[in-house]
């Protein structure tokens, strides 16, 4: 072989290894960047769980908050049922004492309607 042969063959395997060393650059580069994207994906699941997690109430907390309003409501319920039966009992007790006024009233009126009937007969004795 000759000194421009072998020249030659050291250029072209410099070349090729220029070459080879670019191809790694860029696939270095390309898995670099898609690292980076699947962190950046990674990140923003996070934040996401992060805001829900605000959202959301643990399950126990759920179970505690929500017997504590079922027990309310029960306590609510009965304290109006017996609201409701003391309303209901005192419109009987007020219309017993209306029917109670109401004769009260009449007999009233009937004595003196009598006593008027007869104090007109005996002052004037020959109506």
């Amino acid at each position: 072989m000759k000194r421009k042969e072998i020249k030659e063959l050291i250029e072209t395997e410099r070349k090729l290894r220029e070459q080879y060393q670019e191809s790694l650059r860029m696939i270095t580069q390309a898995e670099k960047a898609s690292i980076n994207n699947r962190l950046h994906e990674m990140n923003n699941l996070r934040e996401q769980m992060d805001r829900e997690r605000g959202i959301y109430l643990p399950r126990d907390m759920y179970e505690r908050e929500h017997k504590s309003l079922v027990d309310k409501v029960e306590q609510n319920y009965k304290a109006l049922g017996d609201k409701v039966e003391l309303v209901a009992l005192s419109q009987v007790e007020n219309k017993t004492q209306l029917w109670f006024m109401g004769a009260i009233i009449t007999v009233i009126i009937s004595v003196i309607s009598i006593s008027g009937e007869i104090i007109i007969r005996l002052a004037w004795p020959g109506k």
